[in-house]
């Protein structure tokens, strides 16, 4: 079979050829990036030459590119544009490569060469190398790198548990979103603005019903509906829908979600630490629990009294319209938005017209233009993994590429919510030179309708 992960991209830029990736593809392809990565590992444990920066420390940052392509690119795509065989790879796919996160972490003899490097030459590399030796000695650590033989071993059964949990949450929470349809007649929108009277329009006809309107838990359906239906018992039903929504039933995930903090407060307690905050923080910028909590302390000290006050100004409102007695949390946003608009006489939804996504995104890059010298040029002539993302070119004021952006701004049933950023490809050196970065930003933003 001719896999195209194992051939060196030919698009432009050394984009991934999407359109040439199948499902079968990848198991494959990561049984071969894995044997690759494998040698690369012993060749550098094995070394009989003294450790150094270059045959050590650089060594492993440019091991496991072919491992690293397959792996980014399935992960990508599981967040992004996934179907339920596509979903399923992730029970292969992830035990094999924390197996091989393990195999390199645990490795003793590639560890001692890392921590040579790192106590005996530290002060004599420059600020970059120092760094990625600082990185890889400390990401070995707290990998397990110098627990007992016993230890080693727990950790590497708590992390081929949690790899397949971890998916299987996953495609619960996308499968438990996707399920719910609230199929409505025109009469039923009462209160929702045209727009999102529209939109529920635009999602019955997709759904092959041009009759019906519909209304789900992805955020662009279902904020507007909690926000505006004067419908109060189809709030409740919607609301319940998305508290529920992996609780019980076939996509249950009350079983992970106990089983998956349990094994990661195990996992964290091997390493020494307390709990997985202390494990988590110790490589951010909140540092440790005690900012965190100040952070905390500090927006409710602030906040709680002025939250009191207005919400009995909702409750009194709700009473007045509607004669509510007691406020549900399906009523919060609903009334929050007529008080909004009773004090201030703003309603929000008037000023959607002016910020449809097209004009966000275009002002947004405006202002990285005009702050940063930054110039967004679309391509047409870059695969993509679904006809809805954009691609542009990202070049600098002297109209250097700096890298490709792909954007990829709304919900769809393959696609998981919220919005995040991956890289399918990093800034940085490879075993070809520097690679400038290949970056998507993913959202769940509400699509502009004809109008």
């Amino acid at each position: 079979m001719n896999n195209p992960f194992l051939n060196k991209s030919t698009q432009e830029f050394g984009t991934e050829p999407f359109n040439e990736y199948k499902t079968e593809h990848f198991l494959p392809a990561l049984h071969t990036a894995l044997s690759e990565a494998e040698e690369e590992i012993e060749q550098i444990s094995m070394n009989p030459k003294d450790p150094t920066f270059e045959n050590t420390i650089l060594a492993l940052e440019l091991s496991g590119s072919a491992l690293n392509r397959v792996s980014t690119v399935y992960f990508h795509l599981f967040g992004s544009e996934s179907d339920q065989e596509f979903q399923d790879l992730a029970m292969e796919i992830s035990p094999k490569l924390a197996k091989f996160s393990n195999d390199t972490a645990l490795n003793k003899p590639l560890f001692e060469r890392v921590k040579a490097v790192y106590k005996n030459q530290l002060a004599s590399l420059n600020e970059e190398d120092a760094r990625l030796t600082e990185n890889s000695y400390s990401g070995f650590v707290r990998n397990g790198a110098m627990l007992n033989d016993n230890d080693k071993d727990k950790l590497r059964s708590i992390d081929e548990e949690l790899s397949t949990l971890s998916p299987k949450f996953s495609n619960n929470s996308l499968n438990a979103t996707n399920s719910f349809e609230m199929w409505l007649n025109q009469e039923d929108l009462s209160g929702l603005p045209k727009i999102a009277k529209q939109a529920a329009k635009i999602a019955a006809k997709e759904k092959g019903n041009e009759d019906k309107c519909l209304i789900t838990l992805k955020m662009p359906s279902y904020l507007p509906f909690m926000k505006y239906s004067s419908r109060r018992d189809l709030r409740e039903r919607l609301s319940k829908a998305s508290a529920t929504k992996c609780k019980g039933g076939l996509f249950d995930n009350s079983e992970y979600v106990i089983n998956i903090a349990k094994l990661k407060h195990q996992r964290v307690k091997l390493l020494g630490y307390d709990n997985y905050a202390d494990y988590v923080l110790e490589m951010r910028m909140a540092e440790n629990q005690h900012n965190i909590f100040k952070l905390l302390d500090n927006l409710y000290d602030a906040s709680y009294e002025p939250a009191k006050k207005e919400l009995k100004q909702i409750e009194e409102l709700a009473q007045e319209i509607d004669g509510i007695e007691s406020l549900k949390p399906w009523d919060t946003l609903y009334y929050s938005e007529k008080l909004k608009h009773k004090l201030f006489d703003f309603d929000d939804d008037v000023l959607r017209p002016y910020f449809k996504s097209e004009n966000v995104i275009k002002g947004v890059f405006e202002v990285a233009h005009r702050m940063y010298g930054l110039t967004f040029t679309e391509l047409d002539n870059v695969q993509k993994y679904h006809t809805e993302v954009k691609v542009y070119e990202v070049t600098g004021e002297n109209g250097e590429s700096i890298g490709v952006l792909y954007e990829d701004l709304f919900p769809r049933d393959t696609k998981r919510a919220g919005a995040w950023m991956n890289e399918l490809r990093s800034q940085g050196m490879s075993k070809d030179g520097i690679e400038r970065p290949h970056v998507c930003f993913s959202c769940n933003l509400t699509p502009s309708t004809e109008s």
